[in-house]
């Protein structure tokens, strides 16, 4: 586990709070039951919060392509442009149906897909929910899509690009 005070970042990532001059990188190891980490975790309840970095594949091709209108989405979420954010999703989830060689399953059982067929099954329907945010079928047609949805979406979507080939 890391932790910084808050305040001022430093380059480290680690930074200083009020009257705490920047220092330098520090480590310091806590043992900390486990009953008791998981009791003071849910004592936080709603309000707890847990950051995951989702990498973004950088080089060329369709990984950079897809990332680029993640990137976007991103821009546009922290404009409050949720829908907007949600269609950047779709783009990318469209050059992921393009390039990634997974085979629809069509109307095999569940039982009997491949686990190309699984994540092509995956991927279909992440678009489909992206989709939404076009409100263009009666299903969503007067569904308000929240922020919380789009970061899944991107998130989800990350996570996705990391199996192209």
């Amino acid at each position: 586990m890391r932790g910084f005070l808050p305040g001022i970042p430093d380059t480290t990532g680690f930074g200083s709070g009020p009257g705490y001059p920047s220092a330098g990188q520090a480590i310091e190891h806590i043992c900390i039951a486990e009953s008791r980490w998981r009791q003071q975790l849910q004592g936080l309840g709603r309000s707890l919060g847990v950051e995951m970095t989702i990498p973004f594949p950088v080089g060329e091709g369709p990984q950079q392509e897809a990332s680029d209108f993640l990137r976007e989405a991103q821009r546009r979420l922290s404009g409050n442009d949720i829908d907007g954010a949600i269609l950047e999703v779709r783009r990318a989830l469209e050059v992921v149906r393009k390039h990634s060689g997974w085979a629809w399953p069509g109307k095999k059982d569940i039982d009997q897909q491949t686990a190309d067929e699984r994540w092509s099954t995956i991927r279909a329907g992440m678009e489909h929910q992206a989709g939404g945010a076009l409100h263009n079928d009666l299903g969503t047609k007067d569904y308000i899509y929240s922020r919380t949805e789009a970061e899944v979406l991107i998130a989800q979507t990350a996570a996705l690009l990391r199996l192209l080939p």
